[in-house]
């Protein structure tokens, strides 16, 4: 990402399928550009090289099937174009986004 994202999930206490303690805030994501939580999409069967990501051949989630090549492979840069159906793929798959710049303190609520 060249930076420290904020990382953002659709279910509190939740990401990637896994369940995480400690405080829940709930965030007005209004507005901001959200990019594809990259780490998570290794725990859907992903490995990652220097360029991209890519998936065995009979491993590619359905969700990414449209968006990875005849060989499974991504390159990151697909991720992070505003206009590539990856970015949007990859979100719905993992349930996470994370956000590139700084969230107002206004839009930040605490759950528990």
């Amino acid at each position: 990402y060249g930076t420290r994202p904020i990382y953002l999930s659709a279910k509190p206490g939740e990401g990637g399928g896994r369940e995480y303690e400690g405080a829940i805030f709930e965030v007005d994501a209004t507005g901001l550009e959200l990019y594809p939580d990259l780490p998570t999409l290794v725990d859907y069967g992903a490995y990652t090289e220097k360029d991209g990501m890519w998936w065995d051949y009979d491993e590619v989630p359905p969700e990414m099937q449209n968006v990875v090549d005849s060989d499974g492979f991504i390159e990151f840069e697909e991720f992070l174009d505003p206009d590539s159906p990856a970015r949007g793929a990859a979100i719905h798959l993992t349930g996470t986004a994370v956000v590139l710049e700084d969230i107002p303190p206004e839009r930040i609520r605490r759950l528990s």
